[in-house]
């Protein structure tokens, strides 16, 4: 199984970048041995989906950022990776819960959740 693509959030950073507003930024990995494309066929007939990476968040969190999924194309085979950046706003409260969630048609599925205060 290691073999074939495997998704990962790592290096999650949260900052505070003034007041109520946060930076979070991550980067999303294939630490696969295989690209999340597979094979260069795949690409071709683009009979795979593109990597993408949602932020998902609680009722204490508004999204700053024009975009809150992002698309990164294919992530090349082992530590293939892209770093992604949201800008969000505690709107109520000290804190909140924000979840990154990275899929790949042929890597799966990640969430890394994480504390905004």
């Amino acid at each position: 199984a290691s073999r074939f693509p495997q998704l990962d959030v790592r290096n999650v950073d949260v900052t505070n970048v003034g007041g109520s507003v946060f930076r979070i930024r991550a980067n999303v990995v294939n630490a696969g041995g295989f690209p999340t494309n597979i094979t260069e066929q795949a690409l071709k007939l683009k009979s795979t989906r593109p990597v993408t990476v949602a932020l998902q968040l609680d009722k204490n969190l508004e999204c700053l950022s024009r975009a809150v999924q992002h698309d990164l194309g294919h992530l090349a085979a082992l530590s293939g990776k892209r770093e992604v950046e949201w800008f969000v706003r505690l709107t109520r409260g000290r804190q909140g819960k924000a979840t990154i969630v990275a899929n790949a048609q042929k890597g799966g599925t990640v969430r890394k959740e994480v504390n905004v205060r």
